[in-house]
Formats: C-alpha cells, structure tokens, sequence
C-alpha cells in the first residue's frame, strides 16, 4: 500500500509559496502589484508570474520584507492565523545594576563616616593603601621532602635498571 502512495506522490507537481501566489486566483492580481513595486514588469500569464516572483525572490536584498509581504497576499492567511497561532517570543529581561555614587566631591556631602569624597578621592581611584604580597620563605623541613621525595624515586628507577640487567 505505501509502495502505492509513494509512486503517485512521485506524479504530482510540487507547490511553491511561488506557484499558490501565481495561480491562486485571489493572489493574481496583489502579486502583479507585488512585482510593479519592486520594479518588475507585470506578468502576460500565470507560469511567467510563477517565474517572476521566484526571480524577484531570488534577487531582493530584504527576503524577509519580501516574504512578509508575500504572506500578506497567501491566499490561505485567514486560514492558517485562526489554526495556527504564531508562538509568542518572550522579551529577555536585562536586570541593571544599582550603583550609588556620591553626587558631590566636597567635604560634608553626607556620604557616611567612610566617605571618600572627605579625603578628596572617589571611588574609582582604587584603595589608597598599597598592599604588597609577601612571599613565604620554605621551610628546611619542606626542602627535606622535596630532596627525599627525588631520592626515592631515584633509588627506584636504580633498582629497575638492575635488576633488568
């Protein structure tokens, strides 16, 4: 029974966006306006404006303009928006940081006790303080397990080597 289906899908004609425009005859008529406002001459027959529009759609720089216009003329609009409901896009949210910062620069702004317009500075100056990072010194003990943990592997591989020997 499939066998049957697939042989006679395989006859029929296949139908483009481009084909329901051309010869649907409520679509002839916006069509032709379609193609005059993008400079096209008007079709002499329904298989040339198939063959016009497919052109036009080829070469527009906007597809997307274009296709919205075309789904403005699709014969079956009506049709497909009472069925089939467009999937609504949900916005993204963009969550702003809250930043305060001191409106004034001069002693006495109100800012707080560790305010730094008091000292003539703001925030964007980085802390007053250097910090400077201090190495640790190792240990002699942590030496001893570097040096011991070298030995060992050492006396091992000396093993290996003669006992392959």
């Amino acid at each position: 029974m499939s066998r049957k289906r697939n042989q006679s899908n395989a006859n029929k004609a296949e139908v483009t966006l481009m084909t329901l425009l051309a010869f649907d005859s409520s679509s002839v008529k916006p069509a032709n306006k379609l193609l005059q406002k993008y400079g096209k001459p008007a079709a002499k027959s329904r298989q040339d404006l198939e063959q016009k529009l497919t052109e036009l759609y080829i070469e527009a720089a906007d597809k997307i303009q274009l296709e919205k216009e075309m789904a403005d003329i699709h014969p079956h609009k009506d049709w497909l928006l009472k069925y089939v409901a467009p999937v609504p896009v949900p916005e993204p949210v963009v969550i702003e940081p809250k930043i305060e910062l001191p409106t004034e620069t001069k002693p006495g702004c109100g800012c707080g006790s560790n305010c730094p317009c008091k000292s003539g500075q703001s925030y964007f100056d980085g802390p007053t303080e250097q910090k400077t990072l201090s190495l640790k010194s190792p240990s002699p003990m942590e030496f001893m397990g570097i040096i011991g943990l070298v030995a060992v592997v050492g006396i091992t591989f000396y093993v290996i080597s003669k006992k392959s020997v």
